[in-house]
C-alpha cells in the first residue's frame, strides 16, 4: 500500500482533479481547454500547482520518478501554449494540440495513483504492472488520439 499523503499531498491532488474536470469541460463546451476562458485559466493555474508542487517535492525529497518528468513536459508545454495563445490565430490548433496533451500527460499519473491507491484496504491495482492500469491507460491514450482527430476536424470545419 502506497503511504499515506502529506499536506502537500493533498493540496496537489485536488488542484490535479479540478484541473482535469475543468479541461474536459473545457474540450466538451469549447472543443478545447481555452487559456481565454475562465475554466482554460483555472486549467493553467491549477495545473501548473501541480507540476510546481511536485517538482517541489522532489527538489525536497529527491525521490525522482516519471511522473515528475511528466510533470517537466506539462510545464513546457503549458509555457509554448502560453506563448501560442500571445501569437496570431492561426496557432490556436497548434495551442490545443498542446493543451490537450497536457490533459493526456495529467490523467497518466493519475490514473496510476487511483488504482494503485483505491479502495483505500483492497486497492484495484498493486503497481503499474498490473493487467487494469495497463488496459486503463491503453484506453487513456485512444481516448487521447481521438480527442485530438475530433479536435483537428472541428478546427478544420470552422
Amino acid at each position: 500500500m502506497p503511504p499515506p499523503l502529506s499536506t502537500l499531498g493533498v493540496f496537489h491532488t485536488i488542484a490535479t482533479i479540478i484541473a482535469i474536470y475543468v479541461a474536459i469541460e473545457g474540450i466538451i463546451v469549447e472543443g478545447r481547454i481555452n487559456l481565454k476562458s475562465r475554466s482554460g485559466k483555472s486549467y493553467f493555474i491549477l495545473t501548473s500547482f501541480g507540476c510546481l508542487s511536485t517538482i517541489w517535492l522532489v527538489a525536497r525529497n529527491g525521490l525522482y520518478g516519471p511522473g515528475h518528468f511528466l510533470s517537466l513536459l506539462i510545464m513546457i508545454l503549458l509555457v509554448l501554449a502560453l506563448v501560442l495563445e500571445k501569437q496570431i490565430e492561426r496557432f490556436v490548433l497548434f495551442q490545443a494540440i498542446a493543451l490537450t496533451t497536457t490533459l493526456l500527460f495529467s490523467l497518466i499519473p493519475a490514473v496510476m495513483e487511483t488504482l494503485t491507491r483505491l479502495p483505500l484496504h483492497a486497492p484495484f491495482a498493486t503497481g503499474p504492472d498490473d493487467t487494469i492500469v495497463k488496459t486503463s491507460l491503453a484506453i487513456l491514450f485512444l481516448s487521447f488520439l481521438g480527442t485530438l482527430f475530433w479536435q483537428v476536424q472541428k478546427f478544420k470545419r470552422t
